[in-house]
């Protein structure tokens, strides 16, 4: 009879179960997934805008108030106790897509943190 070591049968289990999400990288899933809701959102945004007569007044009105948010957020964070960390994907989420951006990576944030 031949005996086996336990190394070898884990390392069996390991080769055979190793892609069990047969292939599926979540998180670039994820990162697509959140540039076709930007590209749709401020699709919409230009188009409103673009319909109300003030095209840049708006554009730059809803991008002041998504880094004012995503500023206060992050100054009260030592009282609320939630923190965004600010990087070039925070402030482009939070100047192109305003106040709904800076809550969406707040709910991200508390999510997946």
């Amino acid at each position: 009879m031949k005996t086996v070591s336990s190394d070898t049968v884990f390392s069996y289990i390991k080769s055979k179960t190793h892609n069990l999400n047969y292939g599926v990288d979540f998180m670039q899933l994820f990162k697509i997934l959140l540039i076709i809701f930007y590209a749709l959102y401020l699709i919409l945004l230009l188009f409103f805008c673009k319909k109300t007569g003030r095209f840049y007044f708006a554009l730059v009105l809803n991008s002041l108030l998504g880094v004012v948010f995503l500023t206060i957020i992050n100054l009260t964070a030592k009282f609320s106790g939630f923190y965004i960390p600010v990087n070039e994907y925070s402030l482009l989420a939070s100047a192109t897509i305003g106040i709904p951006g800076t809550a969406a990576l707040l709910i991200i944030n508390l999510i997946f943190l």
